[in-house]
């Protein structure tokens, strides 16, 4: 079938204005078809019945063969029918490959099949009973655990990934999305809340994205979870947003990701290092609380040394013993109190508390 390459219209599940064309790949395609002697028909197209066909994927090819030789020029296509559920696939696989390492490419395609998802167009899986509510998402949304939850428009990273067809470490999705959709579906989730906008992403790598999702994220639950800096919680997280992907836009070649991230959150947002499970590290303390003068406790070994020969020890050394084991008494005695009493204490004030025990 011969067309106009006017009368191609886009994959209307393709967004160009936010995932456009890309120029450098339009030049490789422009010298591949002088070389080659034209357009290759290869190019996948659904008609709609007014002379005119929607292309499943190959934007880039339509766009490189406009520039080469016009809009009036008649290319040979591959008609099919093609419903829309195969469209987003049929696009979402040619992406895959032909965008493989940007961030913007999947997480066009994760918004273009939630929308279509929520408007009935396309069918998703029924996600596996057992899945945490805030492993879920209502579409159109994108913010996970949001709304009553309506089972026809209910959706996860994995049954949206089992959908687009991809798959991770080249075997079925199964229980576990491809790495992309999660960074994709995290993007689009600190969009949908105002944090981070859309155009933060085009230039990214998935990798980038991933680690600028990531550290985000962090700042805001970090200082959700603070009552003093709670307030602050959406606006730094912009913050410290905005400056990473300005970082990774204007600075390719400094180190990894992560480690360009880090220093960039050290200087826009110092947040505390986190800090262990509190019910391990108890666990721990205490077992190292019980054993200290315990019987083979280093410092027990001395002092029942010196107990041995405690007749022949002069006074002096006597009672200096003497008090730094009433000292450690006290001191023990006072954090027990303070931890009986469950107000915490600063630093500053409970050196001094131990000091004068």
């Amino acid at each position: 079938m011969k067309i106009k390459l006017e009368d191609i219209k886009p994959n209307p599940f393709r967004d160009l204005d936010a995932f456009p064309v890309q120029p450098a790949k339009i030049e490789a395609l422009r010298e591949s078809y002088r070389a080659t002697g034209g357009v290759w028909p290869n190019i996948v197209v659904r008609p709609t019945g007014n002379g005119k066909v929607e292309q499943a994927y190959g934007h880039n090819r339509t766009a490189a063969a406009i520039e080469e030789f016009g809009r009036k020029f008649e290319i040979e296509v591959v008609p099919r029918k093609l419903d829309d559920s195969a469209m987003l696939k049929m696009m979402a696989h040619d992406n895959l490959e032909e965008y493989g390492t940007t961030a913007i490419a999947p997480i066009e395609m994760c918004k273009a099949a939630v929308e279509a998802f929520a408007k009935g167009l396309v069918e998703f899986e029924t996600a596996r009973s057992g899945i945490r509510a805030n492993d879920m998402y209502l579409a159109p949304s994108f913010i996970r655990g949001k709304g009553d939850f309506d089972p026809a428009k209910t959706y996860t990273a994995t049954t949206l990934s089992n959908f687009l067809g991809w798959k991770r470490g080249g075997k079925p999705t199964g229980g576990t999305a491809h790495e992309k959709v999660y960074m994709a579906l995290g993007a689009l989730e600190l969009i949908e809340k105002g944090i981070l906008k859309e155009k933060q992403f085009v230039g990214l790598s998935v990798t980038q994205a991933g680690v600028l999702v990531d550290e985000t994220n962090s700042t805001l639950k970090w200082r959700e979870r603070s009552v003093t800096h709670k307030a602050t919680a959406t606006t730094k997280a912009r913050e410290v947003g905005q400056a990473i992907a300005k970082t990774f836009r204007t600075q390719k070649d400094r180190g990894a990701a992560a480690a360009r991230a880090s220093r960039v959150v050290d200087k826009v947002d110092r947040r505390p290092k986190p800090k262990p499970w509190v019910k391990d590290f108890i666990r721990d303390v205490s077992v190292d609380i019980f054993a200290m003068l315990q019987e083979k406790d280093p410092i027990v070994t001395k002092i029942l040394e010196i107990v041995a020969v405690i007749d022949d020890v002069e006074k002096d050394d006597r009672d200096e013993l003497h008090l730094n084991l009433l000292s450690l008494a006290a001191r023990a005695k006072a954090l027990a109190q303070i931890v009986k009493s469950g107000k915490g204490v600063a630093k500053r004030d409970l050196h001094s508390l131990l000091l004068h025990a």
